[in-house]
């Protein structure tokens, strides 16, 4: 395997991080495959700080196009842009940020049955979509594949970042089946908020900080919760189970 390194650029580009996460770890963010599902109010801050942070091989999902609606928190966004391709936009938009990087925009409509496919060979996958049945299939398809990951969602004044991890209690466990859709209606900077938080939470995993997946992470009437997760005995993966989950695979880094 070529041996990676960081270019004169890179190290001035990446100056005020590097002291913190080292070359080893900036090198890692450059080569790690991350697959975000959804470029919208959660995704585009969320792509942003990815892209800025240094991550260069990413592909995302996104088959939407633009509505009028979406350009008081989908920032990539304007009106002349109203009733194109979402995907396009954001890919030129992260491309501009760092046209070194790799960026794969799929088409796609990600469902159950073609998430295998769709995701397989992901190092770490994100999921900000607002459909809550997509959300499952993602939670059960990344416990099958012992692929890490994590789901968030936002709402009203509220968001939530639930880490998916083998051994770690899951999304079941934490909601039920029968959720309906919850995101309406949003205060835009809620979105940003939570974004920005997958992408540090996505930085920290590649860093070996394993016990963020201890936990569930919610935003209320601008108030933080960190929530340690508990198995349900209604959730199909972890109904034999009960407690603290298992402390985290050293395997999966």
């Amino acid at each position: 395997m070529e041996e990676q390194f960081l270019n004169l650029f890179e190290t001035e580009k990446y100056a005020r991080q590097l002291p913190l996460i080292k070359k080893e770890g900036q090198i890692r963010l450059k080569t790690e495959k991350i697959t975000v599902i959804g470029a919208g109010g959660l995704g585009q801050p969320l792509l942003l700080y990815l892209v800025a942070s240094g991550f260069e091989n990413i592909q995302f999902f996104e088959p939407d196009i633009v509505e009028t609606s979406n350009l008081n928190r989908q920032f990539f966004f304007h009106k002349e842009h109203i009733g194109q391709r979402k995907g396009e936009i954001v890919r030129k938009a992260l491309m501009d940020i760092n046209p070194s990087a790799t960026i794969l925009w799929q088409n796609d409509r990600l469902h159950a049955q073609n998430l295998e496919e769709a995701l397989q060979d992901s190092g770490l996958v994100l999921e900000t979509t607002d459909n809550p049945e997509l959300k499952f299939a993602v939670n059960d398809f990344l416990l099958r594949s012992q692929i890490p990951g994590f789901i968030g969602g936002v709402g009203m004044e509220s968001g939530h970042i639930v880490p998916i991890y083998p051994g770690k209690a899951c999304y079941r466990c934490i909601f039920r089946e029968h959720l309906r859709n919850p995101f309406l209606s949003l205060l835009p900077p809620i979105a940003g908020i939570m974004g920005s938080m997958m992408a540090y939470l996505s930085i920290a995993f590649l860093m070996g900080n394993h016990r963020i997946f201890d936990n569930a992470y919610f935003l209320q009437n601008g108030r933080w919760f960190v929530s340690a997760k508990e198995f349900s005995g209604l959730c199909p993966h972890h109904s034999g189970r009960s407690g603290s989950p298992d402390p985290p695979d050293e395997s999966l880094q």
